[in-house]
């Protein structure tokens, strides 16, 4: 949803506007209300991102365009004869 369809549906009403659209009350859900949105949406919880391996990870950091460039500006330097140059950068 987008933030600023949320923000005129939420943050700009009055309390009671807010209960009205959430279809809830100052007390909170009834348990039968709350069994059929947990059945409808589910639970409320944050999904974990499959995680990337560390090799990936390290070598995506290679990878880079930054990266790419330096390999690059070291491979000129060494070519051009300033080895020291070319291993520092």
């Amino acid at each position: 949803m987008a933030e600023n369809k949320i923000r005129k549906l939420y943050a700009q009403n009055e309390v009671q506007q807010v209960f009205t659209n959430l279809q809830s009350s100052s007390s909170g859900l009834s348990d039968e209300e709350a069994a059929k949105r947990l059945k409808k949406y589910g639970t409320n919880t944050i999904k974990k991102a499959a995680a990337e391996s560390e090799w990936k990870t390290f070598f995506k950091n290679f990878s880079s365009m930054m990266a790419i460039l330096l390999w690059i500006s070291g491979l000129i330097a060494i070519v051009s004869g300033t080895l020291e140059l070319g291993i520092a950068i």
